[in-house]
């Protein structure tokens, strides 16, 4: 007996500490205002809180256990895959309507907690590649945007369509003496202000987009929101194809479509090639939304629930 009660205090004191190292993590994260340290408390909050709760468990009297049976049991459904061997006991259970006990129902709640983390790590993994994906285009997009303000002429963004006209993204010029230019000459007019003009109706563009995938990715409750990471990578890929696409016009690679006729043609193309990023966003998006989806439902499908016995 005396074994048993040290065993019990050895027991309730280890869970008071993983309750004060959760407190701690959550203060912490209170005081710090970087987002990357605020996830990391965060985790460490969740994970001593987790370690807590199955060292409650398997502490607990038989009534609580059985209390948070069906809990366990429905958790364990949502996260673990369909041929694990903790379902496959978790349907005899259910099916028997026998009783778990404390240490069984402990490992599968373990179970079920290291599987919801993996499927948080994933989508805080991908998060993070599409954060850096996005700041690298950004800064790809700034150098541009600075070479081309300092060296205009270095890449024309100028239609001819005329002999006597020149439409540039950011002006537009008519010619006094046209003659003097050879026919289809369109550098020499090109001003610092060019590239700021198309990426900014790219951005525009891209805008449109965002919001309308927005609307068709669901909510989570999963701490590592997918939708701002992907949202937010919309904007620098609209800005990247809408340079892209006027010197595609530029170039003659658009058939039927070699020359733009004024300043409001070009930025109308820019920012159509803004919105035409989402042909190559999609993936992503569908992507985002299957992972969303499926954060929580990667165990067994709804019909097909441990829970579930045939017959009620």
């Amino acid at each position: 007996m005396k074994e048993m009660q040290k065993q019990q205090r050895s027991d309730m004191k280890e869970i008071e500490e993983f309750l004060t190292a959760a407190e701690n993590y959550a203060n912490e994260g209170i005081k710090r205002w970087r987002v990357r340290r605020e996830t990391a408390n965060l985790e460490g909050a969740w994970s001593n809180l987790r370690a807590a709760d199955i060292a409650l468990l398997e502490l607990a009297n038989e009534d609580y256990r059985q209390g948070r049976k069906g809990e366990i049991l429905a958790k364990a459904a949502r996260h673990l895959e369909v041929n694990d061997p903790r379902l496959v006991e978790i349907r005899e259970v259910a099916k028997e309507d026998g009783a778990l006990n404390g240490r069984t129902l402990a490992s599968i709640l373990d179970a079920a907690y290291e599987a919801e983390y993996e499927e948080l790590a994933n989508i805080r993994s991908w998060r993070r590649s599409l954060w850096w994906t996005t700041l690298l285009m950004l800064i790809g997009v700034a150098v541009f945007v600075f070479w081309m303000w300092f060296h205009p002429g270095a890449l024309t963004l100028c239609f001819r369509p005329t002999q006597d006209f020149v439409a540039c993204p950011s002006r537009e010029v008519t010619l006094k003496n046209p003659d003097r230019y050879p026919q289809g000459l369109t550098s020499g007019w090109e001003s610092a202000q060019d590239a700021v003009a198309v990426v900014i109706a790219g951005l525009a563009g891209a805008s449109l987009t965002v919001v309308g995938s927005l609307l068709k990715i669901p909510g989570t409750s999963t701490p590592h929101d997918l939708s701002i990471a992907v949202s937010a990578l919309k904007f620098p890929t609209g800005a990247v194809t809408a340079i892209l696409g006027i010197l595609l016009i530029h170039g003659g690679f658009v058939p039927g479509l070699t020359n733009l006729d004024n300043r409001a043609q070009i930025l109308a193309w820019a920012a159509a090639f803004g919105c035409a990023q989402q042909l190559v966003t999609h993936i992503i998006d569908a992507r985002a939304q299957k992972a969303i989806f499926q954060a929580g439902r990667a165990g067994v499908p709804a019909e097909d629930s441990p829970l579930r016995v045939s017959g009620r």
